[in-house]
């Protein structure tokens, strides 16, 4: 006896979300879809012999009874949505129909599932036996998330994750895309739309990267997936990452699991965010840092993340350097150089009062001399400055109209094993608080009063600083990200926000929190 399980609808009455989300279909490029609640048939012992298409491809997934999947009809982990539950051992799914074409530039595929071991298995493969070329998402025998691409010549573009997500339910996606010249780069994210690993291949002139044989759920002896598959997305380009985030909120919503780190969105409500440098956004020469790229390309331009148009020009040559930091670039200041930029069209403030940075970034092995990350300076006397000195202290240096003493603020702890650090440096004249804080650790604090003094500048710096047109204590080493805030004092519940934001995105081990995630809010009717 066959079951076909058209679909399955569950509304309630009394709630209805307050925005609308995205479905998948509404996205240009979707080639494959399916989901374990529409278009399952499964036979009398309850497994899934076929799992319909729900794109307009009318392609589908099957298999003999024998190694079908089992088919669950409420889980508690997906919202007691249904699942297809894989054993690990002689269980998967075959595509009949090609899910992806050659000759396309990209492709992005998605998977809302959750591993129950750690196992060298895909997700979804697309390859004939153990040649090539092939597409597969998967994880490694670690259970490291991995999104891995090879063409005919055996180039191969392997995004491997540092972090292994067994036993948590979320989306698995790879994004797949070709640059400008012949460098092809994909990206493996789990549930939030900062990737955990960037790779990227020269394909050359061998551009066919799929082949006739597919599957959901393993590629065969010895490799099954052991776990749930509740949903797999395709679409035949490279998603952005607001559509790849449109179809997180789709799971997320659809399946209330929980959300990694909400990057980003951690930001929006922050007040005062003047400049914002990311080496993974910046646009270099004429390209943009998600094209593929060589440690030789010189980043000219470090444009500002935000809207307010402070982009950083370069002097000299630093360079953007890829898969630096969690498999994300960051921009080079070579040792014994002179790379550092200036702010272009216009400084963040002539005369702030309040000032807070936050940089990661990673030294030179061995520099001892006091490196600048950002500067504000007046040549003769207001300055304001966040640098690094004797390999392990983060230092403020301010100083006001008056002149007088340079006022410092010495944290220690940095890195020098050549991992990267998370430093905030807090200049506040409003409140008398300036205060320096390494990867999250206590904040070293200075009170010190600057009373009406005023802190005009005329030059602003990133890696250096500058006294009457000359420039010195260049920086030497890696800058990923620098955020600016200005005309605000963030409290303890915003640095931490910011600071966890850095910490998710890099991978890196800090002493930041996960903030309380925002309730969901309803509309009663």
């Amino acid at each position: 006896m066959k079951r076909l399980i058209l679909g399955v609808l569950t509304v309630s009455s009394a709630a209805l979300t307050a925005s609308a989300v995205t479905q998948p279909d509404a996205i240009n490029g979707l080639v494959f879809w399916v989901k374990a609640d529409a278009g399952v048939t499964t036979n009398a012992s309850g497994n899934v012999i076929e799992w319909a298409d729900q794109s307009a491809q009318g392609n589908r997934a099957t298999n003999t009874a024998a190694s079908a999947p089992l088919y669950v009809a409420s889980e508690p982990g997906l919202n007691n949505r249904p699942t297809l539950r894989f054993n690990g051992s002689s269980q998967r799914m075959l595509v009949a129909n090609r899910m992806l074409t050659n000759g396309i530039e990209g492709c992005t595929l998605i998977a809302m599932a959750k591993a129950d071991r750690n196992d060298d298995v895909s997700i979804v493969g697309i390859r004939t036996g153990g040649g090539t070329p092939f597409v597969q998402l998967d994880q490694d025998s670690s259970g490291r998330l991995r999104f891995i691409v090879k063409n005919t010549a055996d180039a191969t573009a392997n995004a491997l994750s540092a972090q292994a997500h067994t036993g948590t339910y979320g989306m698995y996606a790879g994004r797949l895309f070709k640059g400008g010249d012949t460098f092809w780069t994909n990206r493996v994210y789990f549930s939030k739309t900062v990737p955990e690993a960037v790779a990227s291949a020269n394909f050359g002139a061998s551009t066919d990267l799929t082949s006739g044989t597919q599957y959901i759920g393993g590629l065969g002896t010895p490799s099954y997936w052991q776990g749930d598959i509740a949903e797999v997305i395709i679409y035949e380009r490279a998603l952005t990452e607001a559509e790849l985030g449109a179809v997180e909120e789709y799971l997320a919503s659809r399946y209330k699991v929980v959300r990694s780190a909400q990057t980003a969105e951690l930001l929006e409500d922050i007040p005062g965010l003047k400049l914002w440098l990311r080496a993974d956004a910046c646009a270099y020469e004429d390209l943009f840092a998600n094209d593929a790229a060589e440690h030789v390309d010189v980043a000219r331009l470090w444009s500002d993340a935000t809207t307010n148009d402070h982009d950083a020009v370069a002097i000299t040559t630093p360079t953007l350097v890829t898969n630096m930091v969690n498999g994300l670039p960051a921009i080079g200041f070579s040792m014994n150089e002179f790379d550092r930029y200036y702010l272009r069209d216009s400084p963040i403030s002539t005369n702030p009062r309040q000032l807070v940075a936050f940089a990661v970034f990673r030294q030179w092995p061995g520099d001892l001399i006091q490196n600048m990350l950002f500067t504000h300076r007046y040549w003769n006397t207001p300055l304001i400055q966040a640098s690094f000195k004797d390999a392990t202290n983060a230092i403020l240096q301010l100083r006001g109209s008056a002149g007088g003493t340079v006022q410092s603020v010495t944290a220690p702890g940095l890195l020098t094993n050549g991992a990267f650090n998370v430093v905030m440096y807090q200049f506040d004249a409003v409140n008398d608080r300036h205060a320096v804080a390494v990867n999250g650790a206590a904040e070293v604090v200075n009170t010190y009063d600057f009373g009406t003094q005023d802190f005009i500048a005329d030059t602003q710096r990133i890696g250096c600083y500058d006294i009457a047109g000359a420039d010195g204590l260049f920086l030497h080493g890696f800058l990923a990200e620098l955020l600016v805030y200005e005309g605000v004092a963030l409290n303890k519940k915003e640095k931490n926000a910011i600071g966890y934001y850095l910490e998710s995105k890099y991978a890196l081990d800090t002493g930041y929190t996960e903030p309380p995630r925002p309730a969901t809010v309803f509309l009663l009717k």
